[in-house]
């Protein structure tokens, strides 16, 4: 089992995680609590039944700027607002029915525990900023700050109910968007421009809804916003960023994008889970150019035969470390999760054959649950403690390359 001890290559004195699996354990977690959130918020917004413990008034405020919404949100007094609601929540839809209640439960204790692991620190553990304001045509994301680990989580909400018809059609419009090069990467790849999947692109780079911001303000420069002033405000504290599914596009598109920022602490990093493909060949370079210089660190959370996580094929490419978790292998044992990385120097039949391990024909299974990612990931604890992300960027065999100082 890798230690806390192991060799940071970030030559920073940020206490990485010691394993694979504490990381993945604790952003999947926080990225399942902020997609239930969203609903408790949606919920208290009913101004016909308002919710006992946050007004009507104050879940409109929330979608405000850092610091100026009037109030952020423990697990603890998330969790007291699920159970003294529970009777509206119930009639509110499935998403707070007795399963996904307690699974939510179990979270939130487990997430308040360690923060009362810090009685030193005032609401170590809260979420910061959320919006969903224009949810029916713009993207949804929550900030999460973890103090007890030195964390700015990012989350990006997946596909969901409440602005289905939107998410659906970013999720289709696979059209490439050709854009310019970010001004840190020019001279450092081999073109000046980069082509992404249009639908997830314009998802967080079109222009914002509301008509207080400025002309050509967009979702991208309001969360680099909000990141900038609590990067400011928790200077010891790194970057993170999650989704799942539409959500997880999202995610990577976005760390992408940070790790060019001069101002945010570096490496951004991005765990997330079911991820589709959503850049071209030079964004394949352009994000292994930052993995190798240490300004990013990503890695895809793939549930085995999950068809979300192959699409869209053709002229797409995933970026970052995979790890790939069966449920049942042989005698109905889960195998060992693979672990793999796409070399930029790979001869092409190494590349072919990791391009068909990740293609839509090996994944084809269009009725899988996309909802047991958390599970996977404790079905395959053991396994995951055997590894740390770190030591994997060091591992040359891996990547294909070194890590360098930019």
């Amino acid at each position: 089992m890798a230690t806390e001890a192991d060799t940071n290559p970030y030559n920073d004195d940020f206490e990485w995680p010691s394993t694979l699996y504490r990381e993945m354990r604790d952003i999947s977690t926080v990225a399942f609590f902020i997609y239930q959130f969203g609903y408790l918020i949606d919920a208290a917004r009913d101004e016909g039944e308002p919710l006992v413990g946050v007004t009507t008034n104050e879940a409109n405020k929330i979608n405000n700027k850092v610091g100026d919404y009037g109030r952020s949100f423990t697990p603890a007094e998330v969790k007291s607002l699920i159970q003294d609601n529970r009777k509206h929540l119930k009639s509110y839809g499935k998403e707070f029915n007795n399963k996904n209640v307690e699974i939510l439960n179990i979270i939130l204790d487990k997430l308040q525990a360690r923060a009362d692991e810090f009685p030193d620190m005032e609401r170590p553990l809260v979420v910061e900023a959320y919006d969903d304001l224009h949810q029916k045509k713009e993207c949804v994301y929550g900030i999460v700050r973890d103090s007890t680990n030195k964390r700015l989580t990012l989350c990006f909400r997946g596909t969901n109910k409440l602005s289905l018809v939107k998410n659906w059609l970013a999720n289709v419009s696979i059209l490439k968007e050709k854009v310019e090069i970010p001004d840190m990467l020019k001279g450092k790849v081999s073109e000046d421009s980069l082509d992404f999947h249009s639908g997830f692109y314009n998802y967080l780079f079109n222009e914002t809804e509301d008509e207080s911001d400025e002309i050509g303000t967009t979702k991208y420069d309001q969360i680099l916003e909000d990141l900038k002033e609590l990067t400011v405000k928790y200077p010891d504290h790194k970057v993170y960023v999650t989704g799942h599914s539409l959500g997880a596009a999202l995610s990577g598109l976005c760390s992408f994008f940070l790790a060019c920022e001069p101002d945010l602490p570096k490496p951004i990093s991005c765990i997330n889970f079911a991820s589709p493909r959503f850049g071209g060949e030079i964004y394949y370079e352009s994000s292994q150019y930052l993995e190798k210089t240490k300004q990013l660190r990503m890695l895809r959370s793939v549930n085995d035969n999950d068809s979300i996580a192959s699409v869209p094929s053709v002229g797409y490419y995933h970026g970052g470390i995979s790890c790939t978790m069966e449920k049942n292998g042989w005698f109905f044992k889960a195998g060992k999760p693979s672990i793999e990385y796409r070399k930029m120097g790979s001869r092409w039949w190494s590349k072919l054959s990791y391009d068909l391990s990740q293609s839509a024909w090996t994944s084809l299974n269009i009725g899988y649950d996309h909802g047991d990612y958390i599970s996977r990931i404790k079905l395959h604890k053991e396994e995951l403690e055997k590894y740390n992300l770190n030591k994997l960027y060091t591992d040359e065999d891996l990547t294909g390359f070194k890590l360098e100082d930019k």
